[in-house]
Parts: structure tokens; sequence; C-alpha cells
């Protein structure tokens, strides 16, 4: 088992222009790539994850089977989303279904209407 600071390599598929943006950060800092990643880890990924959770975007604390009627366009939609964001459709779905959700939480439904 690895101690916290013994390094462990992994791979990653990054864009280019990431790559460069590293490359060039490394360099003006004078720093390793380690460091570089530590830095870049520690300072923005606290802020990307309470984005994500004001979003809606959170790991799911229980998940069961449910079964949706999606249309081909939907399905369309999700995978679209899926892509330019790279998260998965279901946590796009979910997202979208709790968000949906909470803007409707306070409004009375009309009568007769549907839900």
């Amino acid at each position: 088992m690895a101690t916290a600071t013994e390094t462990i390599y992994r791979v990653y598929r990054l864009p280019k222009p990431t790559k460069k943006t590293v490359k060039e950060g490394r360099i003006e800092k004078d720093i390793t790539l380690h460091d570089y990643l530590g830095e870049a880890i520690d300072k923005q990924l606290p802020k990307l994850v309470e984005g994500l959770k004001a979003l809606g975007i959170v790991a799911p604390k229980q998940l069961g089977p449910s079964r949706l009627p999606m249309s081909d366009a939907l399905l369309k939609q999700l995978r679209k989303a899926s892509n330019e964001t790279g998260l998965p459709t279901t946590t796009l779905l979910i997202a979208c279904l709790d968000n949906h959700a909470t803007k409707k939480k306070g409004r009375k439904a009309k009568k007769g209407g549907k839900r």
C-alpha cells in the first residue's frame, strides 16, 4: 500500500492545450510536475467541488432502479451534455431532476393540473 508521500504514476488523457498550459506554468514557477499538480489540486479542487454541489452534482446516497420514459430527443440532449462536460449522463439526469424538484418546492400546484 502506498504511503501519503509515495508517488504513484497514473495515465490521464489530457487535452493538448491543458498539457501546454501545465508545462508553461511549471517552467514559469520553476517547480516539478508533482508540485504543480499539488498546487493545482489544492487550490482548484475545493472551488470546483463547491460549484458542482451548488449545481446539484453530488454523489447520490442511495441509488435504486427507476424506469423512466425517455425519448430519443431527451437521450440525445443528455449525451450531448455528457460529451461537452465529461460527466456521465446519469449524473446529469440526477442533477436536472434534483434541481428541478428544488425549484418547484414552495410553489403550489394548480388544482386539476398535472404534476
